[in-house]
Protein backbone atom coordinates (compact mmCIF):
# COMPACT_ATOMS: atom_id res chain seq x y z
CA UNK A 1 0.00 0.00 0.00
CA UNK A 2 1.58 3.32 -1.10
CA UNK A 3 1.63 6.48 0.97
CA UNK A 4 -1.26 8.15 -0.88
CA UNK A 5 -3.42 5.07 -0.39
CA UNK A 6 -2.57 5.04 3.30
CA UNK A 7 -3.55 8.71 3.63
CA UNK A 8 -6.81 8.07 1.81
CA UNK A 9 -7.54 5.11 4.09
CA UNK A 10 -6.88 7.33 7.15
CA UNK A 11 -9.35 9.88 5.85
CA UNK A 12 -11.93 7.20 5.17
CA UNK A 13 -11.46 5.67 8.63
CA UNK A 14 -11.88 9.10 10.25
CA UNK A 15 -15.08 9.72 8.30
CA UNK A 16 -16.57 6.31 9.13
CA UNK A 17 -15.76 6.75 12.84
CA UNK A 18 -17.12 10.27 12.80
CA UNK A 19 -20.35 9.21 11.05
CA UNK A 20 -20.89 6.44 13.61
CA UNK A 21 -20.55 9.00 16.40
CA UNK A 22 -23.07 11.47 15.01
CA UNK A 23 -25.59 8.76 14.09
CA UNK A 24 -25.91 8.11 17.85
CA UNK A 25 -26.98 11.71 18.55
CA UNK A 26 -30.63 12.24 19.47
CA UNK A 27 -31.95 15.59 18.33
CA UNK A 28 -35.18 17.40 18.92
CA UNK A 29 -37.53 16.54 16.05
CA UNK A 30 -39.40 19.30 14.26
CA UNK A 31 -42.15 18.79 11.75
CA UNK A 32 -41.78 20.19 8.23
CA UNK A 33 -44.93 18.89 6.56
CA UNK A 34 -46.38 22.25 5.51
CA UNK A 35 -43.99 23.16 2.74
CA UNK A 36 -43.38 22.39 -0.92
CA UNK A 37 -39.93 20.87 -1.21
CA UNK A 38 -39.57 21.97 -4.83
CA UNK A 39 -40.53 25.56 -4.05
CA UNK A 40 -38.79 26.13 -0.69
CA UNK A 41 -35.29 27.49 -0.18
CA UNK A 42 -33.52 26.36 2.98
CA UNK A 43 -31.29 29.20 4.22
CA UNK A 44 -28.44 28.29 6.58
CA UNK A 45 -26.56 31.11 8.38
CA UNK A 46 -23.60 31.03 10.74
CA UNK A 47 -20.75 33.24 11.92
CA UNK A 48 -17.48 32.07 13.42
CA UNK A 49 -17.47 33.90 16.73
CA UNK A 50 -19.80 35.24 19.40
CA UNK A 51 -18.50 38.76 18.74
CA UNK A 52 -19.55 38.59 15.08
CA UNK A 53 -22.97 37.37 16.20
CA UNK A 54 -23.43 40.32 18.53
CA UNK A 55 -22.47 42.85 15.89
CA UNK A 56 -25.21 41.30 13.75
CA UNK A 57 -23.77 42.46 10.41
CA UNK A 58 -22.59 39.13 9.01
CA UNK A 59 -25.66 37.13 10.02
CA UNK A 60 -28.03 39.77 8.69
CA UNK A 61 -26.13 39.92 5.39
CA UNK A 62 -26.31 36.15 4.96
CA UNK A 63 -30.02 36.03 5.76
CA UNK A 64 -31.01 38.99 3.58
CA UNK A 65 -29.00 37.58 0.62
CA UNK A 66 -30.83 34.26 0.99
CA UNK A 67 -34.24 35.95 1.21
CA UNK A 68 -33.56 38.01 -1.94
CA UNK A 69 -32.62 34.80 -3.74
CA UNK A 70 -35.87 33.11 -2.64
CA UNK A 71 -37.85 36.12 -3.93
CA UNK A 72 -36.03 36.00 -7.26
CA UNK A 73 -36.77 32.27 -7.56
CA UNK A 74 -40.36 32.89 -6.40
CA UNK A 75 -39.77 30.41 -3.53
CA UNK A 76 -40.79 30.31 0.10
CA UNK A 77 -37.92 29.99 2.56
CA UNK A 78 -37.04 28.31 5.89
CA UNK A 79 -34.28 29.92 7.94
CA UNK A 80 -31.81 27.80 9.95
CA UNK A 81 -29.73 30.15 12.10
CA UNK A 82 -26.70 28.66 13.87
CA UNK A 83 -25.60 32.11 15.13
CA UNK A 84 -22.07 32.23 16.54
CA UNK A 85 -20.01 29.02 16.47
CA UNK A 86 -16.23 29.12 16.73
CA UNK A 87 -13.72 26.61 15.37
CA UNK A 88 -14.25 24.58 18.55
CA UNK A 89 -17.67 23.64 17.16
CA UNK A 90 -16.67 22.36 13.72
CA UNK A 91 -17.85 18.84 14.54
CA UNK A 92 -21.38 18.46 13.23
CA UNK A 93 -22.76 17.00 16.49
CA UNK A 94 -21.75 20.21 18.25
CA UNK A 95 -23.73 22.30 15.76
CA UNK A 96 -27.35 21.44 16.45
CA UNK A 97 -28.88 23.51 13.64
CA UNK A 98 -26.51 22.13 11.00
CA UNK A 99 -27.11 18.62 12.29
CA UNK A 100 -30.87 19.16 12.02
CA UNK A 101 -30.45 20.41 8.45
CA UNK A 102 -28.17 17.47 7.63
CA UNK A 103 -30.85 15.04 8.85
CA UNK A 104 -33.46 16.69 6.60
CA UNK A 105 -31.11 16.41 3.61
CA UNK A 106 -30.42 12.77 4.46
CA UNK A 107 -34.17 12.09 4.55
CA UNK A 108 -34.60 13.73 1.13
CA UNK A 109 -36.65 16.63 2.51
CA UNK A 110 -34.45 19.38 1.04
CA UNK A 111 -34.23 20.28 -2.64
CA UNK A 112 -32.79 23.83 -2.55
CA UNK A 113 -30.16 25.01 -0.07
CA UNK A 114 -28.51 28.43 0.33
CA UNK A 115 -25.29 29.19 2.21
CA UNK A 116 -23.42 32.45 1.87
CA UNK A 117 -20.15 30.66 1.07
CA UNK A 118 -18.64 27.19 1.31
CA UNK A 119 -17.07 27.78 4.72
CA UNK A 120 -20.50 28.32 6.34
CA UNK A 121 -21.18 24.57 6.10
CA UNK A 122 -17.84 23.21 7.22
CA UNK A 123 -14.11 23.69 7.46
CA UNK A 124 -13.21 20.06 8.17
CA UNK A 125 -12.84 17.22 5.70
CA UNK A 126 -15.02 14.83 7.73
CA UNK A 127 -18.04 17.12 7.87
CA UNK A 128 -17.53 18.25 4.25
CA UNK A 129 -17.51 14.65 3.08
CA UNK A 130 -20.69 13.83 5.01
CA UNK A 131 -22.61 16.84 3.73
CA UNK A 132 -21.29 16.60 0.17
CA UNK A 133 -22.22 12.93 -0.08
CA UNK A 134 -25.79 13.66 1.01
CA UNK A 135 -26.10 16.67 -1.31
CA UNK A 136 -24.93 14.57 -4.27
CA UNK A 137 -26.97 11.52 -3.29
CA UNK A 138 -30.25 13.48 -3.05
CA UNK A 139 -29.41 15.88 -5.95
CA UNK A 140 -29.81 18.99 -3.81
CA UNK A 141 -29.27 22.27 -5.64
CA UNK A 142 -26.83 24.43 -3.68
CA UNK A 143 -26.81 28.23 -3.91
CA UNK A 144 -24.07 30.56 -2.66
CA UNK A 145 -23.39 34.28 -3.05
CA UNK A 146 -21.01 33.36 -5.89
CA UNK A 147 -23.27 31.06 -7.88
CA UNK A 148 -25.24 27.83 -7.80
CA UNK A 149 -24.43 24.15 -8.13
CA UNK A 150 -26.68 21.47 -9.53
CA UNK A 151 -25.55 18.06 -8.36
CA UNK A 152 -27.26 16.45 -11.34
CA UNK A 153 -24.45 17.99 -13.38
CA UNK A 154 -21.04 16.29 -13.38
CA UNK A 155 -19.35 19.61 -14.05
CA UNK A 156 -21.09 21.26 -11.11
CA UNK A 157 -20.14 18.36 -8.83
CA UNK A 158 -16.50 18.78 -9.84
CA UNK A 159 -16.63 22.56 -9.49
CA UNK A 160 -18.21 22.26 -6.05
CA UNK A 161 -15.54 19.81 -4.88
CA UNK A 162 -12.78 22.06 -6.18
CA UNK A 163 -14.23 25.16 -4.58
CA UNK A 164 -14.79 23.30 -1.28
CA UNK A 165 -11.15 22.27 -1.20
CA UNK A 166 -10.06 25.83 -2.01
CA UNK A 167 -12.36 27.23 0.69
CA UNK A 168 -10.91 24.88 3.28
CA UNK A 169 -7.41 25.77 2.12
CA UNK A 170 -8.13 29.50 2.44
CA UNK A 171 -9.57 28.98 5.91
CA UNK A 172 -6.53 26.98 6.98
CA UNK A 173 -4.19 29.67 5.63
CA UNK A 174 -6.12 32.36 7.52
CA UNK A 175 -5.98 30.25 10.68
CA UNK A 176 -2.22 29.76 10.37
CA UNK A 177 -1.70 33.47 9.73
CA UNK A 178 -3.82 34.32 12.76
CA UNK A 179 -1.92 31.87 14.97
CA UNK A 180 1.45 33.09 13.66
CA UNK A 181 0.46 36.70 14.38
CA UNK A 182 -0.66 35.85 17.90
CA UNK A 183 2.54 33.91 18.62
CA UNK A 184 4.64 36.80 17.32
CA UNK A 185 2.82 39.27 19.58
CA UNK A 186 3.10 36.97 22.60
CA UNK A 187 6.83 36.51 22.08
CA UNK A 188 7.13 40.30 22.13
CA UNK A 189 5.09 40.43 25.36
CA UNK A 190 2.19 42.12 23.55
CA UNK A 191 -1.55 41.66 23.78
CA UNK A 192 -2.48 38.81 21.44
CA UNK A 193 -5.94 40.13 20.59
CA UNK A 194 -9.48 39.44 21.68
CA UNK A 195 -11.54 40.84 24.53
CA UNK A 196 -9.43 42.66 27.14
CA UNK A 197 -9.82 41.59 30.78
CA UNK A 198 -11.71 43.89 33.13
CA UNK A 199 -9.27 46.30 34.75
CA UNK A 200 -7.11 46.75 31.65
CA UNK A 201 -7.01 48.49 28.26
CA UNK A 202 -4.60 48.15 25.32
CA UNK A 203 -2.18 50.93 24.46
CA UNK A 204 0.58 50.39 21.90
CA UNK A 205 -0.21 46.65 22.02
CA UNK A 206 0.53 46.61 25.76
CA UNK A 207 -1.92 46.01 28.60
CA UNK A 208 -2.34 49.05 30.83
CA UNK A 209 -4.30 49.39 34.07
CA UNK A 210 -7.59 51.29 34.09
CA UNK A 211 -7.35 53.14 37.41
CA UNK A 212 -11.11 53.34 38.06
CA UNK A 213 -11.63 49.65 37.28
CA UNK A 214 -8.59 48.60 39.30
CA UNK A 215 -10.27 49.99 42.44
CA UNK A 216 -13.09 47.48 42.01
CA UNK A 217 -10.65 44.64 41.33
CA UNK A 218 -8.76 45.41 44.56
CA UNK A 219 -12.05 45.63 46.46
CA UNK A 220 -13.15 42.22 45.11
CA UNK A 221 -9.94 40.54 46.30
CA UNK A 222 -10.11 42.34 49.66
CA UNK A 223 -13.73 41.29 50.21
CA UNK A 224 -13.06 37.64 49.38
CA UNK A 225 -9.95 37.67 51.57
CA UNK A 226 -12.13 38.98 54.41
CA UNK A 227 -14.54 36.05 53.97
CA UNK A 228 -17.23 37.82 51.98
CA UNK A 229 -19.02 35.50 49.55
CA UNK A 230 -19.15 35.81 45.76
CA UNK A 231 -22.80 36.84 46.22
CA UNK A 232 -21.65 39.72 48.45
CA UNK A 233 -19.12 40.75 45.80
CA UNK A 234 -21.80 40.52 43.12
CA UNK A 235 -24.08 42.80 45.16
CA UNK A 236 -21.21 45.27 45.65
CA UNK A 237 -20.58 45.45 41.88
CA UNK A 238 -24.29 45.97 41.22
CA UNK A 239 -24.48 48.77 43.81
CA UNK A 240 -21.44 50.45 42.24
CA UNK A 241 -23.01 50.10 38.76
CA UNK A 242 -19.98 48.19 37.48
CA UNK A 243 -20.60 46.63 34.05
CA UNK A 244 -18.90 43.65 32.42
CA UNK A 245 -16.73 44.01 29.33
CA UNK A 246 -19.77 43.10 27.22
CA UNK A 247 -21.88 45.78 28.92
CA UNK A 248 -23.91 43.48 31.18
CA UNK A 249 -25.07 44.98 34.47
CA UNK A 250 -24.51 41.81 36.49
CA UNK A 251 -21.31 39.80 36.95
CA UNK A 252 -22.21 36.14 37.41
CA UNK A 253 -20.71 34.42 40.44
CA UNK A 254 -18.81 32.14 38.06
CA UNK A 255 -17.31 35.22 36.36
CA UNK A 256 -16.28 36.58 39.76
CA UNK A 257 -14.53 33.33 40.70
CA UNK A 258 -12.75 33.24 37.33
CA UNK A 259 -11.58 36.83 37.84
CA UNK A 260 -10.31 36.03 41.33
CA UNK A 261 -8.37 33.06 39.93
CA UNK A 262 -6.90 34.96 36.97
CA UNK A 263 -3.14 35.54 37.32
CA UNK A 264 -3.35 38.58 35.04
CA UNK A 265 -4.09 40.64 38.16
CA UNK A 266 -0.68 39.78 39.63
CA UNK A 267 1.04 40.65 36.36
CA UNK A 268 1.39 37.39 34.49
CA UNK A 269 -0.54 35.58 31.78
CA UNK A 270 -0.48 32.10 30.28
CA UNK A 271 -1.78 31.60 26.74
CA UNK A 272 -2.07 28.20 25.02
CA UNK A 273 -1.97 28.11 21.20
CA UNK A 274 -1.81 24.78 19.37
CA UNK A 275 -0.72 23.03 22.57
CA UNK A 276 2.11 25.54 23.08
CA UNK A 277 2.27 27.59 26.29
CA UNK A 278 3.33 31.23 26.16
CA UNK A 279 4.01 33.23 29.34
CA UNK A 280 3.80 37.02 29.28
CA UNK A 281 3.82 39.80 31.86
CA UNK A 282 1.81 42.98 32.43
CA UNK A 283 1.11 45.61 35.09
CA UNK A 284 -0.27 44.04 38.27
CA UNK A 285 -3.27 45.30 40.22
CA UNK A 286 -3.15 43.21 43.42
CA UNK A 287 -0.14 41.94 45.39
CA UNK A 288 0.76 38.27 45.44
CA UNK A 289 0.14 37.78 49.15
CA UNK A 290 -3.56 38.58 48.94
CA UNK A 291 -3.82 36.72 45.60
CA UNK A 292 -2.35 33.55 47.12
CA UNK A 293 -4.63 33.79 50.17
CA UNK A 294 -7.63 34.13 47.87
CA UNK A 295 -6.55 31.07 45.85
CA UNK A 296 -6.33 29.02 49.04
CA UNK A 297 -9.79 30.16 50.11
CA UNK A 298 -11.25 29.33 46.69
CA UNK A 299 -9.67 25.87 46.80
CA UNK A 300 -11.03 25.22 50.28
CA UNK A 301 -14.45 26.52 49.26
CA UNK A 302 -14.57 24.22 46.22
CA UNK A 303 -13.42 21.24 48.27
CA UNK A 304 -16.04 21.96 50.92
CA UNK A 305 -18.74 22.39 48.29
CA UNK A 306 -17.85 19.06 46.67
CA UNK A 307 -17.82 17.38 50.05
CA UNK A 308 -21.16 18.85 51.14
CA UNK A 309 -22.72 17.90 47.80
CA UNK A 310 -21.69 14.29 48.30
CA UNK A 311 -22.76 13.79 51.91
CA UNK A 312 -26.25 12.98 53.13
CA UNK A 313 -25.59 13.82 56.80
CA UNK A 314 -25.22 17.23 58.41
CA UNK A 315 -21.83 17.92 59.98
CA UNK A 316 -21.36 20.93 62.22
CA UNK A 317 -17.65 21.52 61.63
CA UNK A 318 -16.63 20.08 58.23
CA UNK A 319 -16.78 23.52 56.61
CA UNK A 320 -14.11 24.80 59.02
CA UNK A 321 -11.84 21.82 59.76
CA UNK A 322 -8.49 21.58 57.98
CA UNK A 323 -5.49 19.35 58.62
CA UNK A 324 -2.57 21.42 59.89
CA UNK A 325 -0.02 18.89 58.63
CA UNK A 326 -1.08 18.29 55.00
CA UNK A 327 -3.55 21.20 54.58
CA UNK A 328 -6.30 18.90 53.32
CA UNK A 329 -9.87 19.23 54.55
CA UNK A 330 -11.31 16.99 57.25
CA UNK A 331 -14.32 14.87 56.32
CA UNK A 332 -17.06 13.59 58.58
CA UNK A 333 -18.32 10.05 58.92
CA UNK A 334 -21.57 8.88 60.50
CA UNK A 335 -22.84 5.34 60.23
CA UNK A 336 -25.88 3.76 61.81
CA UNK A 337 -26.34 0.12 62.70
CA UNK A 338 -29.70 -1.08 63.93
CA UNK A 339 -30.82 2.55 63.89
CA UNK A 340 -28.07 3.45 66.39
CA UNK A 341 -25.10 5.68 65.73
CA UNK A 342 -22.07 3.40 65.58
CA UNK A 343 -19.41 5.61 63.95
CA UNK A 344 -19.16 9.31 64.55
CA UNK A 345 -15.85 11.03 63.76
CA UNK A 346 -13.84 13.48 61.64
CA UNK A 347 -10.78 12.31 59.68
CA UNK A 348 -8.15 13.81 57.38
CA UNK A 349 -9.25 13.46 53.76
CA UNK A 350 -5.73 12.63 52.56
CA UNK A 351 -6.33 8.99 53.44
CA UNK A 352 -9.31 8.99 51.08
CA UNK A 353 -7.33 10.69 48.33
CA UNK A 354 -4.51 8.15 48.74
CA UNK A 355 -6.99 5.28 48.62
CA UNK A 356 -8.35 6.62 45.33
CA UNK A 357 -4.79 7.43 44.15
CA UNK A 358 -5.81 10.92 43.10
CA UNK A 359 -3.41 13.38 41.50
CA UNK A 360 -3.89 15.72 44.48
CA UNK A 361 -1.77 13.62 46.86
CA UNK A 362 0.80 11.98 44.59
CA UNK A 363 3.39 14.65 45.36
CA UNK A 364 2.34 15.20 48.99
CA UNK A 365 4.17 13.73 51.96
CA UNK A 366 2.14 11.29 54.00
CA UNK A 367 0.06 13.04 56.63
CA UNK A 368 1.02 12.51 60.28
CA UNK A 369 -2.56 12.81 61.55
CA UNK A 370 -3.35 9.11 61.50
CA UNK A 371 -6.05 9.23 64.18
CA UNK A 372 -9.61 10.34 63.63
CA UNK A 373 -11.27 12.68 66.09
CA UNK A 374 -14.53 12.14 67.96
CA UNK A 375 -17.23 14.22 66.32
CA UNK A 376 -19.61 14.64 69.25
CA UNK A 377 -16.91 15.79 71.64
CA UNK A 378 -15.25 18.04 69.07
CA UNK A 379 -18.52 19.75 68.17
CA UNK A 380 -19.24 20.47 71.82
CA UNK A 381 -15.69 21.62 72.56
CA UNK A 382 -15.54 24.05 69.62
CA UNK A 383 -18.99 25.54 70.21
CA UNK A 384 -18.41 25.92 73.96
CA UNK A 385 -15.01 27.49 73.28
CA UNK A 386 -16.61 30.03 70.98
CA UNK A 387 -19.23 30.96 73.60
CA UNK A 388 -16.48 31.31 76.25
CA UNK A 389 -14.62 33.73 74.01
CA UNK A 390 -17.81 35.69 73.27
CA UNK A 391 -18.60 35.88 76.99
CA UNK A 392 -15.24 37.40 77.94
CA UNK A 393 -14.44 39.46 74.85
CA UNK A 394 -14.31 43.21 75.58
CA UNK A 395 -14.45 43.88 71.86
CA UNK A 396 -17.80 42.12 71.53
CA UNK A 397 -19.08 43.67 74.76
CA UNK A 398 -18.22 47.11 73.44
CA UNK A 399 -20.03 46.33 70.20
CA UNK A 400 -23.08 45.18 72.13
CA UNK A 401 -22.91 48.29 74.31
CA UNK A 402 -22.85 50.57 71.26
CA UNK A 403 -25.89 48.80 69.88
CA UNK A 404 -27.65 48.98 73.20
CA UNK A 405 -27.06 52.72 73.54
CA UNK A 406 -28.92 53.29 70.30
CA UNK A 407 -32.04 51.88 71.90
CA UNK A 408 -34.13 53.96 74.28
CA UNK A 409 -33.17 53.15 77.85
CA UNK A 410 -35.76 51.86 80.27
CA UNK A 411 -36.29 54.25 83.17
CA UNK A 412 -35.30 53.31 86.66
CA UNK A 413 -37.29 55.36 89.25
CA UNK A 414 -34.67 55.25 91.98
CA UNK A 415 -31.82 56.38 89.76
CA UNK A 416 -33.95 59.03 88.09
CA UNK A 417 -35.02 60.43 91.48
CA UNK A 418 -31.41 60.65 92.59
CA UNK A 419 -30.48 62.43 89.38
CA UNK A 420 -33.30 64.93 89.82
CA UNK A 421 -32.20 65.66 93.39
CA UNK A 422 -28.66 66.35 92.25
CA UNK A 423 -29.91 68.58 89.44
CA UNK A 424 -31.89 70.67 91.93
CA UNK A 425 -28.70 71.16 93.97
CA UNK A 426 -26.90 72.33 90.85
CA UNK A 427 -29.70 74.79 90.07
CA UNK A 428 -29.44 76.20 93.60
CA UNK A 429 -25.70 76.65 93.28
CA UNK A 430 -26.14 78.36 89.92
CA UNK A 431 -28.52 80.85 91.50
CA UNK A 432 -26.05 81.48 94.32
CA UNK A 433 -23.34 82.12 91.72
CA UNK A 434 -25.54 84.69 90.02
CA UNK A 435 -26.01 86.43 93.36
CA UNK A 436 -22.26 86.47 93.94
CA UNK A 437 -21.61 87.99 90.51
CA UNK A 438 -24.17 90.68 91.40
CA UNK A 439 -22.15 91.35 94.58
CA UNK A 440 -19.01 91.85 92.50
CA UNK A 441 -20.91 94.37 90.41
CA UNK A 442 -21.99 96.26 93.52
CA UNK A 443 -18.41 96.30 94.85
CA UNK A 444 -17.24 97.77 91.53
CA UNK A 445 -19.82 100.54 91.87
CA UNK A 446 -18.52 101.37 95.35
CA UNK A 447 -14.98 101.52 93.96
CA UNK A 448 -16.04 103.88 91.15
CA UNK A 449 -17.95 106.15 93.62
CA UNK A 450 -14.86 106.23 95.88
CA UNK A 451 -16.69 104.61 98.78
CA UNK A 452 -13.86 102.06 99.00
CA UNK A 453 -10.27 102.14 97.88
CA UNK A 454 -8.46 99.77 95.46
CA UNK A 455 -7.03 97.57 98.19
CA UNK A 456 -10.45 97.08 99.78
CA UNK A 457 -11.91 96.33 96.34
CA UNK A 458 -9.32 93.66 95.55
CA UNK A 459 -9.83 91.98 98.91
CA UNK A 460 -13.65 91.91 98.59
CA UNK A 461 -13.66 90.70 94.99
CA UNK A 462 -11.02 88.06 95.80
CA UNK A 463 -13.20 86.69 98.60
CA UNK A 464 -16.28 86.60 96.35
CA UNK A 465 -14.42 84.87 93.45
CA UNK A 466 -13.08 82.32 95.91
CA UNK A 467 -16.63 81.45 96.93
CA UNK A 468 -17.68 81.27 93.26
CA UNK A 469 -14.81 78.87 92.53
CA UNK A 470 -15.91 76.64 95.42
CA UNK A 471 -19.43 76.58 94.04
CA UNK A 472 -18.11 75.78 90.51
CA UNK A 473 -16.14 72.87 91.97
CA UNK A 474 -19.23 71.65 93.78
CA UNK A 475 -21.26 71.86 90.56
CA UNK A 476 -18.60 69.78 88.73
CA UNK A 477 -18.76 67.13 91.44
CA UNK A 478 -22.55 67.02 91.24
CA UNK A 479 -22.43 66.79 87.43
CA UNK A 480 -19.99 63.91 87.82
CA UNK A 481 -22.46 62.26 90.19
CA UNK A 482 -25.18 62.52 87.52
CA UNK A 483 -22.84 60.97 84.94
CA UNK A 484 -21.94 58.17 87.33
CA UNK A 485 -25.60 57.49 88.14
CA UNK A 486 -26.50 57.44 84.41
CA UNK A 487 -23.53 55.29 83.48
CA UNK A 488 -24.21 52.92 86.32
CA UNK A 489 -27.73 52.34 85.06
CA UNK A 490 -26.66 51.99 81.43
CA UNK A 491 -23.77 49.70 82.37
CA UNK A 492 -26.02 47.47 84.44
CA UNK A 493 -28.64 47.36 81.69
CA UNK A 494 -26.42 46.53 78.71
CA UNK A 495 -24.21 44.19 80.68
CA UNK A 496 -27.21 42.24 81.94
CA UNK A 497 -28.54 42.02 78.39
CA UNK A 498 -25.15 40.84 77.11
CA UNK A 499 -25.02 38.11 79.75
CA UNK A 500 -28.52 37.00 78.90
CA UNK A 501 -27.63 36.87 75.19
CA UNK A 502 -24.56 34.75 75.94
CA UNK A 503 -26.67 32.38 78.06
CA UNK A 504 -29.09 32.01 75.18
CA UNK A 505 -26.21 31.16 72.81
CA UNK A 506 -24.89 28.58 75.26
CA UNK A 507 -28.31 26.91 75.47
CA UNK A 508 -28.61 26.42 71.68
CA UNK A 509 -28.67 22.70 70.83
CA UNK A 510 -29.85 22.75 67.22
CA UNK A 511 -26.71 22.11 65.12
CA UNK A 512 -27.82 24.24 62.18
CA UNK A 513 -28.42 27.21 64.49
CA UNK A 514 -25.06 26.57 66.14
CA UNK A 515 -23.42 26.64 62.71
CA UNK A 516 -24.98 30.04 61.96
CA UNK A 517 -23.30 31.42 65.10
CA UNK A 518 -20.02 29.75 64.17
CA UNK A 519 -20.22 31.32 60.71
CA UNK A 520 -20.23 34.79 62.25
CA UNK A 521 -16.98 34.32 64.15
CA UNK A 522 -15.00 31.23 63.01
CA UNK A 523 -12.85 31.24 59.88
CA UNK A 524 -10.87 27.99 59.97
CA UNK A 525 -10.05 25.28 62.52
CA UNK A 526 -6.63 23.70 61.99
CA UNK A 527 -6.31 20.20 63.45
CA UNK A 528 -3.12 18.33 64.33
CA UNK A 529 -2.32 15.19 66.30
CA UNK A 530 0.07 14.91 69.23
CA UNK A 531 1.12 11.26 69.23
CA UNK A 532 3.05 11.58 72.51
CA UNK A 533 0.06 12.81 74.49
CA UNK A 534 -2.43 10.99 72.25
CA UNK A 535 -4.61 14.02 71.76
CA UNK A 536 -5.73 16.29 68.97
CA UNK A 537 -4.84 19.98 68.98
CA UNK A 538 -7.37 22.41 67.53
CA UNK A 539 -6.33 25.93 66.53
CA UNK A 540 -9.61 27.81 66.24
CA UNK A 541 -8.99 30.81 64.00
CA UNK A 542 -11.52 33.60 64.51
CA UNK A 543 -12.47 36.34 62.07
CA UNK A 544 -11.79 38.96 64.78
CA UNK A 545 -8.98 39.42 67.31
CA UNK A 546 -11.36 38.75 70.16
CA UNK A 547 -9.60 36.10 72.28
CA UNK A 548 -7.76 37.46 75.36
CA UNK A 549 -8.42 41.08 74.40
CA UNK A 550 -8.08 43.70 77.15
CA UNK A 551 -9.79 46.82 78.47
CA UNK A 552 -7.37 49.52 79.65
CA UNK A 553 -8.61 52.63 81.54
CA UNK A 554 -7.05 55.94 80.58
CA UNK A 555 -6.89 56.77 84.31
CA UNK A 556 -7.36 53.92 86.78
CA UNK A 557 -8.15 56.38 89.58
CA UNK A 558 -10.69 58.26 87.48
CA UNK A 559 -12.55 55.80 85.26
CA UNK A 560 -14.79 58.57 83.95
CA UNK A 561 -11.89 59.57 81.70
CA UNK A 562 -12.66 56.61 79.49
CA UNK A 563 -10.85 53.50 78.32
CA UNK A 564 -9.60 51.74 75.20
CA UNK A 565 -9.87 48.16 73.94
CA UNK A 566 -6.58 46.39 73.18
CA UNK A 567 -6.78 43.75 70.44
CA UNK A 568 -6.42 40.18 71.56
CA UNK A 569 -5.55 37.14 69.43
CA UNK A 570 -7.46 35.62 66.54
CA UNK A 571 -6.51 32.02 67.46
CA UNK A 572 -7.54 29.99 70.47
CA UNK A 573 -5.93 26.56 70.93
CA UNK A 574 -7.71 23.70 72.66
CA UNK A 575 -7.02 19.97 72.92
CA UNK A 576 -9.20 16.88 72.91
CA UNK A 577 -8.61 13.14 73.41
CA UNK A 578 -8.34 11.15 70.17
CA UNK A 579 -11.36 8.90 70.76
CA UNK A 580 -13.20 7.78 67.66
CA UNK A 581 -16.69 6.96 68.92
CA UNK A 582 -18.84 6.90 72.04
CA UNK A 583 -19.54 9.50 74.68
CA UNK A 584 -16.29 10.50 76.30
CA UNK A 585 -15.67 13.29 78.72
CA UNK A 586 -14.14 16.24 76.94
CA UNK A 587 -10.70 17.26 78.04
CA UNK A 588 -10.32 20.98 77.51
CA UNK A 589 -7.09 22.87 77.82
CA UNK A 590 -6.29 26.36 76.63
CA UNK A 591 -2.76 26.93 75.41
Amino acid sequence: MNKNTENLQDVFDDIVTYKNEIDKKNTKKRSYTNYDKDKTLFIYTRVSTKVQEETGTSLETQKSTGIRLSERLNFDYLHFDEKGKSSNYEEIHKREILFELYELIRKNKVKHLFVYDMSRLSRTREVSFLINSELIKHKVKLYTSNGEYDFDSIEDKLMYDVLSVISRYDNEVRRIRSITGKIHRLKNNQHSGGLVNYGYFVENKQLKVVSEESKHIKKMFKMYDENYSTKDIQNYLIRENVKTRRGNSVFSQEQIINMLKNEIYIGRRKTVIDNQEFHTTNQSIVNRDIFNRVQNKIEVSLQRRNQLNKTKHFYLLTKYLRCKDCNNILCGRKTFRNKKLSENYYYCSQSMYRYKNTKKVRNQKKCSMIKSINMMNTDKLVYDSLIDVIEHSYLLKETQKDKFLTIKKDSDKTVQQQIQTVKRKIDKLDKEKVQLYDNIYEVKKELYTLKINKNQYDELVGNIESVIEEKNQKIKELQSDILDLSNEKVFIDWLNKYRKDVDKLRDVTDEKKQQKHLDKFVDTIYVSYDSDNKEHILDIQFKLKMFNDKLIYNDVDDKSKGYKIIDGEDIKTVTIDSTKRGKYKVKKKVI
